[in-house]
């Protein structure tokens, strides 16, 4: 069989075998041999115009709503006002499309934290508008470190004495974005914004303005006068102070401390270098947030930290223990005059020498700060409550002013407040009859 096919074929006696359609199934067919356009059309719209063909888009025709193109309906506009008939709408409008606003590009290589919100919006204070040095001059250094430099300034419209801060732009700087403002700020405006909620504290130091140039980033801060850094103070006054001083000054970089922990705001850097005390009112103020950061969400930290750093650094730390320890070893060197660890082993086993001719509740104080467990250390409202600040009156040139009174209303008005709260939640708590 197979060499008769072959023999016809040869001699085009046969054609090729093709399927043939089966006519009971499909309608009559188009000659192939004739080509016809075919136009896609909306069917609700059966003779498009030309114009309209040129920009419309594929779709579905079995779609219940066709509609216009999506690009001619991809301007966007604002929803309250009023819009024309989409069918209408014509393809010249793509031309200047309507972009909606979006961030600046991060600087390159930079790292960015979220803020978490932490209660009230951050009263946000935009960058000063007319140039630096309209409003302000500018004097002698009196500090320098990594984040930037620090001189006296002068407030031309009233004579007032300030700090300016001059800190450079770099790739690596940090960015948060914070509630009432549209784009991220530079993360030292930032926590100085987060640190100015209300109420204020009195032992903060805190930011007045802030200005961005090309280069720099510029901070006008409080500046206490007189005053120095606790550091100096306590090498202008040793071999130590006496325990009675060494309370007053000590309260208050609790209470500062614990103003940035209840701002969500871990310092990093709690130091005799970051206090500045004021020689004529022995008030002290917590400066620098310039290693600052936000509370981890997390719980753990694991950044860079200034000052007597806890055992557990650098693995991952909690910032409330970290701050206890921190204020511990400053305590130890007040009333001492010496660091409370001889070595970095002492360091990291908690092995704290402790003067014997201290009193009772002040060795208590430093061993609770200096603990080397941190679940085991006490908290920031537990040492404002310790015992050793409960004892008589504070003396120096602070008893002369009224730091004192201020001090202990501040304590006492904080535990009376703690009271009303156990009393309502204890109240919520009981059973209904």
């Amino acid at each position: 069989m197979w060499q008769t096919v072959k023999s016809a074929t040869q001699n085009n006696e046969v054609g090729p075998l093709l399927p043939q359609p089966n006519t009971n199934l499909v309608g009559p067919q188009p000659d192939p041999s004739v080509l016809e356009p075919v136009v896609l059309q909306v069917p609700t719209d059966p003779q498009p115009n030309q114009s309209k063909l040129k920009s419309m888009t594929l779709q579905d025709p079995d779609d219940p709503q066709p509609g216009p193109s999506v690009l001619e309906t991809a301007v966007l506009q604002d929803p309250d006002d009023h819009q024309p008939d989409p069918s209408v709408l014509k393809p010249t409008a793509l031309q200047n499309p309507v972009v909606p606003r979006t961030l600046p590009p991060w600087p390159v290589q930079s790292s960015f934290r979220r803020r978490r919100r932490i209660g009230d919006p951050v009263p946000y204070i935009p960058p000063a508008t007319l140039p630096f040095g309209e409003l302000y001059e500018w004097g002698r250094l009196i500090g320098k470190g990594g984040n930037g430099s620090v001189y006296e300034g002068i407030r031309k419209s009233d004579g007032q004495k300030v700090a300016i801060k001059f800190i450079p732009k770099r790739t690596s700087d940090n960015y948060i974005k914070i509630l009432g403002c549209f784009e991220p700020v530079f993360e030292e405006v930032a926590i100085n914004l987060v640190m100015k909620q209300p109420p204020p504290s009195p032992y903060i130091v805190y930011m007045l303005e802030w200005f961005e140039e090309e280069d720099d980033y510029i901070l006008i801060l409080e500046y206490p006068w007189p005053c120095k850094s606790l550091r100096r103070f306590l090498s202008d006054n040793r071999p130590r102070v006496n325990e009675s001083l060494a309370r007053g000054l000590m309260i208050q970089a609790v209470l500062g401390a614990k103003h940035c922990l209840d701002r969500e705001v871990f310092h990093c850097s709690i130091k005799e270098d970051n206090m500045l005390v004021n020689t004529s009112t022995m008030e002290l103020k917590l400066i620098d947030f310039g290693g600052s950061c936000l509370v981890n969400p997390s719980g753990f930290e694991n950044g860079h930290l200034g000052g007597c750093r806890p055992p557990e650094y650098p693995s991952e730390y909690h910032a409330g223990p970290t701050t206890a320890w921190s204020l511990g070893a400053m305590l130890y060197s007040m009333v001492t005059g010496n660091n409370p660890f001889k070595t970095a082993f002492d360091r990291m086993i908690a092995n704290v020498t402790i003067d014997h001719t201290l009193s009772r509740e002040s060795q208590d104080l430093i061993n609770r700060c200096l603990t080397r467990d941190p679940a085991e250390r006490a908290t920031l409202e537990e040492i404002s409550q310790h015992e050793w600040f409960q004892q008589g009156q504070m003396s120096g040139v602070a008893q002369e002013s009224e730091l004192t009174s201020q001090i202990f209303s501040v304590l006492s008005s904080e535990a009376e407040t703690r009271r009303f709260e156990s009393e309502d939640q204890a109240t919520s708590e009981m059973p209904c009859k």
